[in-house]
């Protein structure tokens, strides 16, 4: 999507640099949302990143009882220091197929409507 929107390769690159870069660090993998600051928090949902990794985690440990060596459980544990929750996972799924319709979209759009080409 991004080399379709960008006149050349090098913008593109330069472009992709940077959203990858702000993705990966909001994407919750290495700061989970609620250890962020409340004016950062918002950016984890415009990350493609964030939904995935959301997904994936409460789809394998989000109905898990399985006490820990704190006492606390699974689930309780994703709750509390990630703040996440199973019954979201249908908001999640729905995320992730937008976020794709999103890319397709834009991507169509940009290789049929702009033209970089200099006469």
């Amino acid at each position: 999507m991004v080399m379709a929107v960008s006149p050349n390769q090098e913008i593109a690159s330069i472009l992709n640099g940077i959203i990858s870069t702000s993705w990966n660090v909001f994407s919750g993998f290495a700061i989970p949302r609620p250890r962020m600051p409340l004016w950062l928090r918002w950016f984890t949902y415009v990350c493609p990143g964030w939904w995935g990794l959301y997904g994936a985690t409460i789809a394998q440990y989000g109905d898990v009882e399985t006490q820990l060596d704190t006492g606390e459980k699974v689930v309780e544990f994703m709750k509390n220091y990630y703040g996440y929750e199973y019954s979201f996972l249908w908001v999640v799924s729905l995320a992730l197929i937008a976020f794709s319709l999103f890319f397709v979209i834009i991507y169509a759009f940009s290789v049929k409507t702009l033209n970089f080409q200099k006469r």
